[in-house]
């Protein structure tokens, strides 16, 4: 279970590394707009 405002919480606390697929490059996400957007 995640709080209606857990992107808010998470904001500028939580980091996500990702690799791009289309170009192989990492990329660090910290910012999130809404609860799905965290979730996704």
């Amino acid at each position: 279970y995640l709080p209606d405002d857990a992107h808010i919480r998470v904001s500028g606390k939580l980091h996500i590394s990702l690799t791009r697929v289309y170009d192989g490059k990492n990329v660090i996400v910290s910012q999130f707009r809404s609860r799905q957007d965290l979730l996704q």
